[in-house]
């Protein structure tokens, strides 16, 4: 997925969007909020070498102005300090719709 595509999936009505052309219905479709405060994004931004992202500084300020907070039912996880706790209640979040 290219970087405009996966910007595009931080609003409200791309979310709608990939719901409707996959024939989704609210079951079949969970949300996972990643936040993360922005001095951790930023050095992990600058110790990325050599990967396959192309994702930078000027990459991640468009996504946080583009950015519409997430309304939907979703699960938020921390991910500078993601637990077990945050991975079971992903889990539980998907099997609870099936």
């Amino acid at each position: 997925m290219s970087t405009a595509s996966l910007m595009q999936h931080f609003q409200k009505r791309s979310r709608q969007e990939i719901r409707n052309k996959l024939n989704l219905c609210s079951k079949d479709f969970s949300i996972i909020e990643c936040i993360c405060p922005e001095d951790i994004v930023i050095a992990r931004l600058n110790r990325r070498k050599d990967d396959f992202s192309d994702a930078n500084f000027a990459i991640y300020e468009n996504m946080k102005r583009i950015y519409e907070p997430v309304e939907e039912e979703h699960v938020t996880v921390d991910t500078s300090k993601i637990s077990i706790i945050d991975i079971e209640r992903i889990a539980k979040n998907i099997l609870k719709r099936n």
